[in-house]
């Protein structure tokens, strides 16, 4: 077993509660620069953010920064639109994913990241659980099916409906459901997403 399957393994183990999300903490990037500037692996060392790995063109190596250094986790949400009570991807959703695509293929290419799947209540325990967990393999298979990723980065998982987004003081939480771009006429077509429905990208290494 190699070094990462070993570390990919520590790092089910640890994130296996759910995670709550904190109102502001979680940005939901909606271009392929804003998803590299979210997720982008970063080391903590004296008060001091350093990138983990050096994607710039003129990177000499994409070695991890000094010993010593402590990595942190970067999460990005995702409102990817599904057909109800379904993992199908609505056609609606392909150019968000294809900025997350091109992001992993791209200035990403050496991370290691969880997908994690939420639902909304409504649906019992199980249900909730199975369908987070199988929205979050449709996310995974869109990615690795259309932009050739090793699957091996991706670790999946589904919390059901066990981390709501939490609600701002003002009332509900905003409800997105179009990219950036999109028309009027397919605005007014697009299913609504709200935040509870979300995908989360959790970079690991």
């Amino acid at each position: 077993m190699t070094l990462r399957c070993l570390a990919l393994t520590a790092v089910l183990v640890l994130l296996a509660a759910p995670v709550l999300a904190q109102p502001g903490d979680l940005p939901f990037p909606q271009t392929e620069a804003g998803i590299v500037a979210t997720l982008a692996p970063w080391t903590v060392d004296q008060g001091e953010y350093e990138p983990l790995f050096d994607t710039g063109e003129d990177a000499e190596s994409n070695e991890p920064s000094e010993e010593g250094e402590e990595h942190q986790e970067t999460m990005a949400g995702a409102l990817i639109a599904f057909a109800p009570d379904t993992a199908d991807i609505l056609e609606q959703s392909s150019s968000l994913l294809d900025e997350f695509g091109k992001a992993f293929s791209g200035e990403l290419d050496q991370g290691l990241f969880s997908i994690v799947g939420h639902v909304d209540k409504g649906l019992p325990p199980q249900m909730a659980l199975d369908l987070s967990l199988a929205r979050a393999e449709a996310v995974k298979l869109y990615l690795v099916t259309n932009y050739g990723l090793d699957p091996n980065r991706f670790l999946v998982q589904g919390y059901g409906d066990m981390s709501p987004f939490p609600e701002p003081e003002n009332g509900e939480p905003e409800a997105v459901g179009t990219e950036t771009g999109t028309t009027e006429a397919e605005a007014a077509e697009a299913v609504v997403v709200h935040p509870n429905d979300r995908i989360e990208f959790i970079s690991l290494f």
